[in-house]
């Protein structure tokens, strides 16, 4: 059920709060399998979203990056610009911990791009705080 999909999310979070990254993985990767059971592709982007940041957080940016591109052509695909926006600032951030700075660059200026497109003040603050 929807529900279980995002006790698994919300689980993830908690566990990635508390430092726990293994705990936090299993259970964002069981929140991807259950959106794909459910078909629920925007939930599925989500689930991509936090197994990168976890990526991230560990120091695992290349790891990261592949998730995020998964969620980067799922925010298209479903329209969701909003997260396609903060998806954006987060390849920015991890291309950055990779000294890619050219990549980075791109993917900032997306970022705040999308940002002032949607007129949205705090995501552009954001963007520009990168």
């Amino acid at each position: 059920s929807i529900g279980e999909a995002h006790s698994f999310s919300n689980l993830g979070s908690v566990y990635q709060q508390l430092g726990k990254y293994d705990d936090a993985l299993k259970n964002y990767t069981r929140y991807l399998m259950k959106t794909r059971e459910l078909r629920d592709r925007v939930g599925e982007g989500r689930a991509y979203g936090h197994l990168g940041g976890a990526h991230s957080a560990l120091g695992n940016h290349m790891e990261a990056i592949k998730f995020y591109n998964c969620m980067l052509k799922i925010a298209r695909e479903v329209g969701d610009q909003r997260g396609e926006a903060s998806t954006c600032g987060n390849l920015g951030i991890a291309w950055q911990a990779l000294r890619e700075y050219r990549k980075a660059h791109e993917y900032f200026r997306l970022h705040l791009d999308m940002a002032q497109k949607l007129r949205d003040p705090v995501m552009e603050c954001q963007a520009l705080n990168n």
